[in-house]
């Protein structure tokens, strides 16, 4: 029960963190850069150094992930993920398994969103 309080808190933390970040870039950059780059970038970055420090500090208490990794930053991007899933395949020298994640990744999401569109037009 813990386990879902943690990601539940993290994941409330991370929705209104979004939204703030979309805000704050919208005011920063204007239209010139999109909320969402703004958001996936950041939070691919927190993440990887999150991640790295993970590495070098194995004894980090499971709660503070499931907080921290799974839910905050899982609701704030979940590009965030992706980009350190992708990372982990290339450091473990699976470039084909990399590359599959990023095309796939990207060209399922761009077909699935035009077809939800689409589709979501008729409705």
């Amino acid at each position: 029960m813990l386990q879902l309080v943690l990601v539940a808190a993290g994941g409330a933390i991370g929705a209104l963190s979004r939204y703030a970040a979309d805000r704050i870039a919208l005011v920063a950059f204007g239209s010139a850069v999109p909320g969402t780059l703004f958001v996936n970038a950041s939070g691919s970055f927190i993440l990887g150094l999150f991640t790295g420090y993970l590495v070098q500090n194995p004894e980090v208490p499971a709660h503070w992930k499931l907080f921290f990794a799974v839910g905050l930053l899982g609701s704030y991007t979940t590009f965030s993920t992706f980009s350190v899933a992708t990372l982990n395949l290339i450091n473990a020298g699976d470039i084909p398994r990399a590359i599959a994640n990023i095309l796939l990744n990207v060209g399922l999401g761009l077909l699935l969103a035009a077809v939800g569109f689409v589709l979501g037009k008729l409705l």
